[in-house]
């Protein structure tokens, strides 16, 4: 929220897509923002903050071309079968010169490579999450590189990337694990989720 706060003047108009049951949108609404709530489960949504609307973000959107200042997906691109469709959608959506906000789990953690390295398998993903329904099932792990890449290859700049809290498990991991890491920025060794801020091009 901070971080979009610095770039987005109010008012403006936000999709806040993957949103659940509306927390962020109503933090958003109380600083004189009007924001759309979207989001594939019905049920959720029932309790979001309206206008709300019920759809599959990997689905064409029912919006019209530049309609919005900014959209957010918060923790939506690595339930999706393809986010780079997703992140083309989003460019449409976004007037010139809008924002998307993302956030992603931070697979390139320490916590997160030590448990690849035990189990074959990133925090936050298993075979029981891609069996989960919709809005629990992590597909595609997204490291910040193949995620940089995934917002440029769709047309938008880059602002901005950061980690959200740190982890506990990941700061005892520090001593061990940071000369095998030196090549990797060292708030991306720490965060829980992965937040990117990026722009369409006006």
């Amino acid at each position: 929220l901070r971080l979009l706060m610095k770039h987005l003047p109010a008012p403006s108009l936000i999709l806040d897509a993957g949103a659940a049951e509306g927390a962020l949108a109503l933090k958003l609404s109380h600083l004189n923002h009007t924001v759309v709530c979207l989001d594939i489960d019905i049920d959720r949504l029932k309790r979001a903050p309206k206008p709300a609307v019920c759809a599959d973000i990997q689905h064409p959107l029912p919006f019209r071309n530049n309609a919005f200042s900014a959209v957010l997906l918060v923790e939506v691109l690595e339930h999706c079968l393809n986010p780079f469709a997703v992140l083309q959608e989003i460019l449409r959506i976004l007037r010139p010169g809008g924002l998307v906000l993302a956030t992603v789990p931070n697979v390139l953690s320490l916590a997160s490579r030590l448990r690849f390295l035990l189990t074959g398998w990133f925090n936050l993903y298993s075979p029981k999450r891609l069996n989960a329904p919709p809005q629990h099932r992590h597909i595609f792990p997204l490291p910040a590189p193949v995620l940089l890449f995934l917002f440029e290859k769709a047309g938008f700049a880059i602002l901005d990337i950061c980690t959200d809290r740190l982890q506990r498990t990941s700061l005892a991991l520090l001593p061990l694990l940071l000369p095998a890491t030196a090549a990797t920025k060292l708030p991306l060794l720490l965060g829980r989720s992965l937040i990117v801020l990026a722009q369409k091009p006006e």
